[in-house]
């Protein structure tokens, strides 16, 4: 790996505020080769703070999770409302300001992103938060487990004894602080070409579906082999799918043009059959292929088990993809 300061990201400063919530972020961008200050209160950050632990090293650098994750970066002790001066020193000389500070912990005036973007319009600011700076869950309480099921992973482990499983090693914030760095990317690619920063909002649990996918292309080749080999019933919706054709279905499974919470339109069509025409229309389904609900797919997994279900799971894709060439 090159070292810290080595890489294309050489010229540019980062300015990172984030705790645990971002810290991955700063870490990520130090080692492409900026040079990131994170900047600390008094008292230190909170991270610092955070097990495990190494016992046998000095008292304030025992934390194996700042070690990690603030490896690479310089630290400096500031009080941005106290001492605004070297607040604006700071912003002047950089390039991405990264933060994570939450609504509902209270954010500082100093980071209000209008007033920077007026005095810093260079700079590229992120920040990170669990439900985004606006809408009705701005300021609800976080933690991994609650962001976990907000975003849609903890569906996989609904049935374990009716309580969700949680994932052993926190992984949400760092799924975060990864897309951050993305973002932040991009945001500097634009500045390039534009010469004006931007004000990234990146909100945790957006950033969380993405874990589910695998278990989506899986849950959902298997069903459609699965009705394609029993000849039909309805093929799997795969984890609560719903294809939405915005002319035809909302998110809520709800008809635009009127319905009730069943997700039957007044035209007398379920929320599921609009969807098997979006599916047929767009060559997604084949059309003699009905759709087995999921919950029934899975119940009848559970009952026959064996190597018949795992089987078919594993020429599942297949199966699609030679139905799709055959029909191409």
């Amino acid at each position: 790996m090159i070292g810290y300061g080595q890489g294309f990201l050489k010229p540019y400063r980062v300015i990172d505020l984030t705790d645990h919530r971002g810290l991955l972020a700063g870490h990520m961008l130090a080692q492409m080769g900026a040079d990131v200050v994170q900047v600390e209160p008094e008292g230190g950050n909170i991270a610092r703070q955070l097990p495990p632990f190494a016992p046998d090293w000095p008292e304030s650098e025992q934390s194996l999770f700042w070690a990690t994750y603030a490896a690479g970066k310089r630290s400096i002790v500031a009080d941005p409302e106290g001492d605004g001066a070297l607040w604006e020193r700071l912003l002047r000389s950089a390039d991405i300001l990264i933060e994570s500070y939450t609504p509902r912990e209270g954010r500082p005036f100093w980071l209000d992103p209008g007033a920077l973007a007026e005095r810093h319009p260079h700079l590229v600011h992120v920040s990170i938060t669990p439900f985004g700076l606006e809408g009705p869950k701005h300021d609800w309480q976080d933690s991994e487990i609650t962001l976990w099921a907000a975003g849609g992973p903890l569906w996989l482990t609904r049935g374990h004894d009716d309580r969700p499983l949680r994932i052993s090693v926190p992984q949400a914030y760092l799924h975060a602080g990864a897309t951050a760095v993305s973002a932040a990317l991009i945001a500097l690619t634009d500045r390039s070409r534009t010469g004006r920063g931007q004000h990234v909002d990146l909100a945790v649990v957006q950033t969380l579906p993405q874990c589910t996918l695998g278990a989506v292309l899986a849950e959902g080749g298997a069903c459609r082999f699965r009705a394609a080999q029993e000849g039909g019933g309805r093929a799997c919706r795969g984890l609560e799918r719903q294809r939405i054709d915005h002319a035809q279905v909302q998110v809520d499974g709800v008809g635009r043009s009127g319905g009730d919470a069943s997700g039957h339109r007044a035209g007398g069509r379920s929320r599921v059959q609009q969807a098997d025409d979006v599916d047929a229309r767009r060559g997604l389904v084949p059309p003699h292929i009905q759709r087995l609900g999921l919950e029934q797919a899975s119940r009848e997994d559970h009952l026959q088990g064996g190597e018949r279900g795992r089987s078919r799971r594993g020429s599942g894709l297949g199966a699609i993809l030679s139905h799709r060439a055959a029909q191409g």
